[in-house]
């Protein structure tokens, strides 16, 4: 079972069962100053804003003591103000111990008959984000009997996906990656035998309802939908659309900033990307700066054609050790940067090489094909 497959399953069972986890609550349905409160937590989370978020969700956790909310909103917070979470051993044990309390906690909520449907959420949640923590960490074994556990859930949760718009979004992660993994990945065609087929059309129009019409889990819809546009379906225009509505709305949230310089760059509007990208360039973290000496030496290659400038910001993006959760991709893209521009030197040694090491990683279809469409004339 490869490891981007567990990835992708991790996250189909679980994370927008957050969505749905808060919509499944009664008392939070009828309580609109907490439901309120909650919409401008999230957007404070998610605009990397956590002390206003802490201030607004505070009294809601206050009153919802007990319940599995309280900690999926403390690992969300968590997971947010840490990027990756793993590389931060101390917030890493936390949000650990948060998910396991959720997880716990909605148990004993699944016993009580009234409350049965609405556990089912949490208990996907915790479990989901337990078992993406587990691939991450490759412990393999752990995440295969969370995500068996987590799965039943997820198909529990469809029986009744058409009472809230909620629903859409895991719906349509399952409907579109059950199709398009396998077909990328061959190989995995008779793990997925075993899960019940999807719909990758189906799957890209519940992203799309989702991100307009659902409450909790429009910001994650919008996000999948620009990793699949760019990633499965190359369709670079309409991921734009999405990604400049997350940066305008969430400025100092860096992942937007990332997303948006990349939809630029890859619409070749790469004015706009390059007064973007200094602003990246700013920022000190490894995803930043891996990010943005990237997308620095892609536009030094196609924007500027300064090919020797382009070679020593690619070089610097991969000194900086690559992250399977953000920054791989983009490994993948100064590799095949690095190639395009040994081939014009006539170095085919040293570009064969590079497209080597890009097929090693890529997961973009626009790469993967790019790479060895470059090796095959190189042939």
């Amino acid at each position: 079972m490869g490891l981007f497959f567990m990835k992708i399953i991790s996250k189909i069972l679980l994370l927008l069962a957050l969505g749905g986890s808060l919509c499944g609550h009664a008392q939070f349905l009828s309580d609109d100053k907490a439901r309120e409160n909650t919409l401008k937590g999230l957007d404070y989370i998610y605009n990397f804003e956590f002390d206003k978020a802490e201030q607004i969700l505070q009294p809601i956790k206050a009153k919802y003591v007990g319940h599995p909310v309280v900690h999926l909103l403390n690992a969300l917070q968590i997971q947010n103000q840490f990027v990756p979470i793993e590389k931060h051993p101390a917030a890493y044990k936390n949000y650990l111990s948060e998910l396991g309390h959720c997880e716990q906690k909605a148990k004993v909520y699944y016993k009580k008959p009234a409350f049965k449907t609405e556990s089912v959420y949490f208990l996907l949640a915790s479990e989901g984000l337990l078992a993406l923590s587990d691939v991450y960490q490759k412990e393999y074994l752990a995440m295969g009997v969370i995500a068996k556990r987590a799965y039943g859930n997820f198909q529990e949760s469809q029986k009744i996906k058409s009472q809230s718009s909620e629903f859409l979004f895991s719906s349509g992660l399952y409907n579109y990656y059950r199709e398009a993994y396998p077909e990328t990945h061959p190989a995995t065609r008779s793990i997925f035998y075993f899960f019940d087929k999807g719909n990758k059309k189906l799957g890209i129009q519940e992203l799309e309802a989702s991100a307009k019409n659902s409450v909790f889990s429009r910001i994650e819809a919008q996000t999948f939908l620009i990793h699949i546009l760019i990633k499965y379906e190359s369709n670079f225009k309409k991921a734009l659309q999405y990604s400049s509505a997350l940066y305008a709305k969430y400025p100092n949230n860096p992942l937007f900033l990332i997303s948006e310089i990349e939809c630029r760059i890859l619409n070749k509007e790469y004015e706009r990307a390059a007064k973007l990208n200094q602003i990246l360039l700013k920022k000190t973290d490894a995803v930043a700066k891996t990010s943005a000496f990237t997308f620095e030496g892609y536009l030094d290659e196609h924007f500027t054609e300064d090919q020797s400038q382009a070679k020593i910001n690619y070089a610097k993006a991969l000194k900086i050790e690559a992250d399977d959760r953000t920054t791989l991709d983009y490994h993948a893209m100064a590799y095949l940067g690095l190639g395009n521009i040994f081939k014009k030197e006539n170095n085919n040694a040293k570009a064969k090489t590079m497209y080597k090491e890009c097929l090693k990683i890529a997961q973009y279809k626009w790469i993967i094909e790019q790479a060895k469409f470059q090796l095959n004339v190189l042939k």
